[in-house]
């Protein structure tokens, strides 16, 4: 008889643990804080977002991902040419990337311990754009990465004298509107920016307020 009178009310406690350790463990998922005492205990909270490498099965099942099968036959990934060209680029380009460890300068300048863009990205960002020297250049995102791209778009600019141009956009722009990394006019108001690199500094361009400004860019060097 008591086990009965106390079944419902155990239920109702698991149920408010349940959901109180779910909206704790989110909070870490979402900010961070809190993440290396999950780690030391074997495991990580992570958000479910596009750029996350683990799959939401439930929305893949939605799509009908499943269903459909790629005709792409395989890509030939040329390793040793890979390799050549990687150890090309370190030679031409490798002392440029000597960045600080810590915020040391101008506000778009990038630096190492940072959470979203590791050395090795920004290493590879940077070099290709100074070997290849495009006039523009698309980015899906905006952040430290910008800052990188703005950077070497400012070198290209010194030894070529050509203005290069950089448009990030966003498409989900961050909940809480902050400057751009390279554009003091940037407002998070929908989702592009443009920024133009010249032999004597930074200057913000147009702010676009659609995606549809990327697909209007007119031929030419550009680099995705």
């Amino acid at each position: 008889m008591i086990k009965a009178l106390l079944r419902p009310l155990v239920r109702f406690v698991r149920r408010q643990f349940v959901a109180l350790t779910v909206r704790q463990f989110s909070k870490v998922a979402r900010t961070g804080d809190g993440s290396d005492a999950c780690l030391r205990l074997g495991f990580l909270p992570m958000p479910v977002h596009y750029y996350s490498p683990v799959p939401d099965l439930a929305d893949l099942e939605r799509r009908k991902v499943w269903d459909r099968r790629s005709d792409l036959a395989g890509i030939d990934f040329q390793l040793d040419r890979q390799a050549a060209f990687l150890a090309l680029l370190g030679r031409e380009f490798g002392d440029e990337c000597r960045w600080p460890a810590k915020p040391a300068g101008p506000l778009d300048e990038f630096y190492t311990e940072n959470n979203s863009f590791s050395f090795g990205c920004a290493a590879a960002v940077h070099c290709v754009l100074r070997h290849f020297k495009p006039r523009r250049v698309i980015e899906i995102g905006s952040g430290q990465s910008s800052r990188v791209i703005a950077a070497a778009l400012r070198l290209n600019a010194k030894d070529t004298g050509r203005t290069g141009t950089i448009r990030s956009s966003i498409p989900i722009p961050p909940r809480r509107s902050r400057d751009c990394p390279v554009c003091p006019a940037w407002r998070h108001n929908g989702s592009s920016c443009s920024t133009r690199a010249s032999s004597t500094g930074w200057r913000p361009a147009t702010c676009c307020s659609s995606i549809r400004a990327i697909r209007s860019e007119s031929a030419g060097t550009s680099i995705f």
